[in-house]
């Protein structure tokens, strides 16, 4: 028998009606980006933050983690932990962030030119604020602290004023960074009790407007519970509000049908349209069609 064909890719780059649906919500102000690390990574011309594996290997090897999945960061983070201690591990995180020196790139330069008036990450780095800044724009930080007994107050964000909304902690406040599998875990348990809550200005974000992910992989569990916990508006399990995310589809066979799967899953079930499309292209093009 012969080498059975390569199947018909059936998710693509943005048609010319999502890219309508896009700047449409945009230009609204209804249409949030939710950064995820790829969002932070470099290029050739520009030093940029590790990847999340990257900053595993490298976590890996200062703790001699025996096991064989050294590219994981929650479970070798948690390793680190438990053979040093919580501190030591987040001094080691904002170590090698801050060697690095990066500086804001396509994705946040893009994001800070437009009207956007709040961006969601999980990152703990401080590129998006920057980003904001050289446009002569304030960005406000907002950090869920995990050990606090209330979330704090924030003003509605604004055009000149965006918030900076950092969901797993910030590397200028390494006691609120959240990077082993306990720490997500717990995570998701205090946004399920409400304890403590997200910030009204934040919860209105998930509900009343579009999601943009740039820099996830759907199998990016704590992101599902947290967009299951968080968005309202649902009609039999489906909400009515569109969301996006751009990834590139994966190169190898297999795991590409499997992911093109996923997404198609997840267009069905959640109404979040992913788009095969890499995260700077998409920004480079985002702005061209702005205008």
């Amino acid at each position: 028998m012969g080498d059975m064909p390569n199947p018909v890719a059936r998710v693509g780059a943005p048609t010319a009606h999502d890219w309508d649906l896009i700047i449409s919500r945009m230009r609204a102000d209804r249409c949030v980006p939710f950064l995820g690390a790829a969002a932070s990574l470099g290029t050739a011309n520009r030093v940029g933050l590790p990847a999340g594996a990257e900053l595993s290997e490298a976590l890996a090897a200062t703790c001699r983690y025996p096991g064989p999945d050294k590219r994981d960061l929650l479970r070798v983070a948690q390793y680190y932990q438990m053979v040093y201690d919580a501190v030591e591990l987040r001094e080691a995180i904002v170590k090698m962030f801050s060697a690095r020196n990066a500086e804001p790139g396509s994705v946040h330069q893009a994001i800070a030119s437009l009207p956007i008036s709040a961006v969601l990450t999980t990152n703990f780095d401080n590129l998006m604020e920057r980003a904001f800044t050289q446009m002569d724009k304030t960005p406000v930080t907002g950090v869920y602290d995990l050990r606090a007994n209330a979330g704090d107050e924030l003003p509605s964000p604004s055009i000149g004023r965006p918030l900076v909304y950092k969901l797993h902690g910030t590397i200028n406040r390494p006691d609120t960074i959240l990077t082993t599998e306990d720490d997500i875990i717990e995570f998701l348990a205090a946004l399920l009790l409400r304890n403590p809550d997200l910030p009204l200005a934040v919860k209105e974000l998930f509900s009343e407007r579009s999601l943009l992910f740039i820099g996830y992989g759907l199998k990016d569990w704590n992101i599902r519970v947290m967009l299951r916990a968080l968005r309202s508006a649902r009609i039999r399990g489906r909400s009515e509000l569109a969301s996006f995310a751009i990834q590139r589809r994966p190169s190898i066979a297999g795991v590409a049908e499997e992911w093109e799967e996923a997404v198609l899953y997840w267009d069905r079930n959640e109404s979040l349209r992913c788009f095969d499309m890499d995260a700077t292209e998409f920004a480079a093009e985002l702005q061209e069609r702005f205008g």
